[in-house]
């Protein structure tokens, strides 16, 4: 069975996270325990196959020690410069 295609929203904040490790020189490993998912679980979300809930995305700015606004405005920033539409305030 073949997933859905993610809304531009979702995807731009999968991009956020992935901008934001990266800035902090940490692997989407790091977020098994965060998320209490296995890493088959985490890959999916960070490849865009599934979208990241309301509760991973804050739990993963608690662990980043950044605003769920942050992560937003990173999406939003992310979106603008790769021509998707903006992220939903």
């Amino acid at each position: 069975m073949q997933n859905e295609a993610l809304d531009p929203d979702s995807l731009a904040l999968i991009g956020a996270v992935k901008a934001e490790l990266g800035r902090r020189g940490v692997s989407g490993v790091a977020l098994t325990d965060v998320l209490d998912l296995g890493r088959n679980a985490i890959y999916e979300r960070l490849r865009g196959k599934k979208a990241f809930t309301t509760t991973d995305l804050i739990k993963i700015c608690q662990y980043l020690d950044i605003s769920l606004e942050t992560l937003i405005a990173s999406a939003r920033v992310g979106a603008a410069s790769s021509g998707r539409q903006q992220v939903a305030a």
